[in-house]
Formats: structure tokens, C-alpha cells, sequence
């Protein structure tokens, strides 16, 4: 009995961390995706139903820690707020946004010093200072 209910909190443990079964393949060639690997290890992935969900999805994980992420489905100015405000603008080098899809609307990301608000007006265009804090991206 103890040793089926440790097997299944193992199995349990696996899965979480994995995700396996969810994690669509990347848009990346593989020759970069490997050097990407070799350089910073294996990227931790997002998969993304809703836009502004990708705090949600990034929930449990060390933000300080990500140096690559790889996210999948839609995101929003939410999402680049996030992106920007978030301890992942302290150690984040590869941001791997092939396989999203950026979706008109979330909250205002950035205030330029003319006062004028920056946020996801149209699908697909990427806004000005949309990656402001993330200094550190390669």
C-alpha cells in the first residue's frame, strides 16, 4: 500500500514538472534549438489557451531562475506587462515567442515620457517598448 502510494506520488511529480503530454513541438530549427540548449539549458515551456494567462502559467516556477522561455498560443499586452515587471527581467536570455501569437488588447505595458500609453493594439505588431526591462534577452 505505501510503496503504490509513493509510485503514484512519484508519477504524479513527473507529470507536473514534464508536462510532456501538452508540449507542443517548436517553430525553432533544430540546430538552434540544440545550440540554444547547449548554451542555456532546456527552456522552461508556456503553453497558453487564453491571452493574458501567461502569469498563470508561469505560477510555481523561480521567475529569477528562467533564463529560457519558450511560450506557445496567444499573448497580450497583459502578458508583455508581466513579461516586463516580473523577476524574469533579471536573468532571462532567450525568449522564444515563435510559436505565440500576439492578440490585440490587455492592459497598457508602458507610459513613454510624452504620456502616451503603448498596448497591444492590433494582432501581430509587435508595439513600441513592448520588451523595455528585458535587458539581458540575446
Amino acid at each position: 500500500m505505501k510503496q503504490t502510494f509513493l509510485f503514484s506520488l512519484m508519477a504524479i511529480a513527473i507529470i507536473a514538472i514534464c508536462n510532456c503530454s501538452s508540449t507542443p513541438k517548436s517553430s525553432m530549427d533544430d540546430a538552434t534549438e540544440q545550440a540554444l540548449i547547449k548554451s542555456y539549458g532546456e527552456p522552461c515551456v508556456v503553453n497558453l489557451s487564453e491571452p493574458g494567462t501567461l502569469s498563470k502559467g508561469l505560477e510555481g516556477q523561480a521567475l529569477g531562475e528562467v533564463v529560457f522561455l519558450r511560450v506557445f498560443g496567444p499573448i497580450n499586452g497583459d502578458d508583455i506587462a508581466f513579461l516586463n515587471d516580473s523577476d524574469l527581467q533579471y536573468n532571462l536570455k532567450v525568449l522564444d515567442l515563435l510559436d505565440a501569437h500576439l492578440v490585440a488588447g490587455g492592459k497598457v505595458y508602458y507610459k513613454d515620457a510624452m504620456d502616451k500609453d503603448n498596448q497591444m493594439k492590433e494582432d501581430n505588431v509587435v508595439g513600441g517598448y513592448s520588451f523595455h526591462n528585458l535587458t539581458h534577452v540575446e
